[in-house]
Order: structure tokens, then sequence, then C-alpha cells
């Protein structure tokens, strides 16, 4: 009985001093930093490891630009403080395919260089090791959800992406040889729809664009005749019918372009979580959206709802120090 009454007078003291008080508030603040020493590797510097386990599971549900937003993020927070980053994807991550022989164990790399000279397994064995956190995102959100990130924030994300991401040269060719279907087109309209999943109610998402406000703001931008052709990248087959269809289309034959080779959702459910009998299916999902946000940032207009891929189109054009003529991005709010 004394030993609990000390225990609860001893916790009392601790949680009326002010310094223990800063200390619990300051242990999840990005400026926090817990370090491992793991090894002999890199003294002298600090190797952050972006690896994803933090995340308790979550990593098996995140689509494509969902994870790399939160690397571009993470990356952000390691430059401001002078840490060397060191990205890899776990085979967790939906985008794992167990047919791809070469980057078999780092699915960053079935896309990405490295972002630093070090490797994954070298960073394993670091002096100086500190393990990337969701808390640490906050140094560039700002307590925001990623799909309101603000121009501030768009700006740095594109800043990091300049300096630290490049495609792979298996990537880069693949994506040289897609935009050939933009070649002798004009001034182009890029049109991303977001449907599947994007209809329900999930807590913390954007609410759904309709397929009627999409229409809406085409017929809007189309009708000075300023735009040639509209580049239309969406995860479902039903979107493409309804876009077809639109007078301005029926009328300009060959106006409306897009990739043929897409795997896209016929029911509804969101295509990064669907299984298909193809070869190199999950990674082949993954090169899929790349390209057609890839392809969306090589168009001088942008229609969007609110969503990862959207985000990422625009913090590439500002990587590469561009802007569009026109950019509209919908929103409806976002689900409570």
């Amino acid at each position: 009985m004394l030993k609990i009454y000390k225990g609860i007078k001893t916790g009392v003291k601790y949680i009326l001093n002010a310094s223990f008080q800063e200390y619990v508030d300051e242990y999840n603040m990005p400026n926090h930093l817990r370090f491992r020493e793991c090894g002999d590797y890199g003294y002298g510097e600090i190797i952050y490891l972006i690896g994803m386990e933090d995340l308790g599971g979550m990593e098996k549900h995140m689509g494509f630009f969902a994870l790399f937003n939160c690397v571009l993020n993470r990356i952000y927070y390691a430059d401001r403080l002078g840490l060397v980053p060191v990205v890899h994807y776990p085979q967790t991550v939906l985008y794992y395919d167990e047919t791809m022989k070469q980057n078999q164990n780092n699915v960053f790399e079935y896309f990405f260089q490295p972002v630093s000279s070090i490797p994954y397994e070298k960073a394993l064995k670091a002096k100086n090791l500190v393990i990337s956190s969701e808390k640490d995102s906050q140094f560039n959100l700002c307590n925001k959800p990623g799909y309101l990130l603000d121009e501030r924030g768009i700006n740095n994300l594109a800043n990091i992406a300049k300096k630290y991401i490049r495609f792979n040269d298996v990537t880069q060719s693949k994506l040289n040889e897609g935009l050939k279907l933009l070649d002798g087109t004009g001034k182009k309209l890029g049109v991303h729809i977001r449907g599947t999943d994007f209809k329900n109610k999930n807590k913390n998402h954007p609410i759904g664009i309709t397929i009627e406000q999409y229409k809406e703001k085409i017929r809007e931008i189309m009708f000075n005749g300023e735009y040639t052709c509209v580049f239309l990248a969406t995860d479902e087959e039903a979107v493409i019918r309804e876009i077809e269809e639109m007078d301005i289309f029926v009328k300009m034959k060959g106006k409306l372009l897009m990739y043929k080779d897409v795997f896209r959702s016929t029911n509804g459910l969101a295509v990064h979580k669907q299984e298909y009998n193809r070869l190199r299916h999950k990674y082949l999902l993954g090169f899929e959206v790349l390209r057609d946000m890839y392809t969306l940032a090589k168009c001088n207009g942008f229609i969007a709802g609110r969503s990862q891929v959207s985000l990422t189109v625009q913090i590439y054009k500002k990587m590469n120090n561009e802007q569009f003529d026109n950019i509209c991005i919908l929103d409806n709010g976002m689900q409570k």
C-alpha cells in the first residue's frame, strides 16, 4: 500500500513538473529525433530510413500516390534537418509483384532510382539511424490532410521531387513511349476523374465529384476553342462511356485521348485492390497510374477533383518550373 502511495505521489510530482510536461508535449512533435545505433556504417552521418513499417499495416491499403506523397513529405523533413534519406517499400505494399526479378525487395525501385547513394542493407547497419514516422510529415502538412495541401506545401514537395526523385531507366523509357499519344495534338486539356471508392463516404477523404460536374467544367473550358484535344485519365470504365457521349466529343472525332492498355474497374472497387489475371499485374497497376500522372502533367490545362493523383500532377508540373494555362480542382469538401 505504501509503494502504491509513493508511486502516485511521484507521478503527481512529475505531472506538475514543467520540464516533464514539456518533454511529453514534444515527444510526438516533428523535431523530436530518436536515434538507433545498429552498427558502424556511415559514421558522421544521420541516416533516415523511410520504410513505411511505422504505418502499422496501413501501407497494405494505400494507393500508389498516397505512398509516394507520404515519401515526399518525409524526405522534406529529412532534407530540412540535414538527414540522409533512404526509401524502402516493403513487400506488404499493394504493388509488390513476386514476378519482378529486378529490385524485388524494394518496390519503390520498381519505378524510381534510389534517393541517395546509401543502400537499404547498409542503412540497417548505420551508426546513427533514425526510423521515419508519420508525425514527421507534419513539418510540411502542418496538421492538414494531404488532400488539402496548400500552395506552400505543394511548392515544398516540388522542390524535394526535383532534388531527389528520378525515374529509373526502364520507367523513363516507357513514359517517353507513352507520351507519343500526344504527338501532334496541339494544346491539350488533361482531365483526371477519380471514380470507384471515391463515391463512398470514406472518413477524411474528399467527397466525390459527380460526372456532371466534370462534364460542365470540360464544356466550359473547351468552349472557347483554345484546346484541341482532351487527355482523359480515369480508374473506372463507365466514366469513359459517359465522356465519350458528350456532344463535344461526338463532333470532335479522335480528340478524346486515353491509354487503352489500362486495367480499369467495372465493379466499383478501387483498381489497386483488385486481382487480375495478367503478367505483372501489381507492377502494372503502379506503372499505369504513374503514366497517367506524368501525361497529365505534360498537358496545358488540367481538370480534376481532389485526390493523391491530382496533387502529384501539380507537384510534377511545378517541379519542372511550369504552370497550367487553366487549372480547376473541383472540391465538394471532405468527409467527416
